[in-house]
């Protein structure tokens, strides 16, 4: 089944005066990119898809650890259900594992694009984007912003987390081919984690 929900076209922004473009990928850092490209180049535009054909510039994307970032999506997907156990709803269900454009795998948005810079999430996060805006010319005007995401400011959503993970891993063991599924949805999503720095 489709819907717009579902939809995977990729969210390119195109840098203002750069050789550069940033492939926007929920869950890994997307709201602390917008905020950096807000404060230091007065946002960015997203391109039409027009744009996005006639682009030639290379882009860069943040890439989250696969599985974890997953579960964040499921986790903001959920909030949309408050304590409905959604998982047993077979017609959910037959869009697992990914039901939004926070549980779509990057590598779905990646093949669409000439994608040429990959960088990981982590704890050294600003520290890489200093060293990634030194390299390419970039204009970083003090640290790069930390917007934590909803599910960890949020307590509604954070108490719903809390509950939701350990229900849904339990069905998934009660399922294997759920969780195979995931593995082999995520499987490319590795692939490219593995390439970022």
């Amino acid at each position: 089944p489709e819907n717009k929900m579902r939809d995977k076209t990729p969210y390119v922004y195109d840098i203002p005066g750069s050789n550069l473009c940033w492939l926007h990928n929920c869950g890994s850092a997307a709201k602390s990119t917008l905020q950096w490209l807000k404060r230091d180049y007065g946002g960015a535009r997203k391109m039409e898809d027009y744009q996005l054909k006639a682009n030639e510039k290379p882009a860069f994307v943040l890439l989250q650890e696969p599985e974890y970032r997953w579960w964040t999506g499921v986790i903001e997907w959920a909030s949309c259900f408050e304590d409905y156990a959604w998982w047993k709803n077979k017609k959910i269900m037959e869009w697992w594992p990914h039901f939004d454009r926070f549980t779509l795998a990057p590598w779905e948005l990646i093949e669409q694009v000439k994608v040429e810079h990959y960088i990981k999430v982590g704890p050294d996060l600003n520290e890489r984007m200093q060293n990634f805006a030194r390299e390419h010319s970039l204009k970083m005007y003090g640290d790069f912003p930390y917007v934590k995401p909803r599910w960890r400011t949020v307590k509604y959503i954070n108490r719903m987390a809390n509950a939701l993970k350990p229900a849904l891993e339990n069905h998934m063991r009660r399922n294997p081919d759920l969780r195979q599924k995931l593995n082999q949805y995520l499987e490319k999503d590795y692939h490219y984690y593995n390439k970022a720095k």
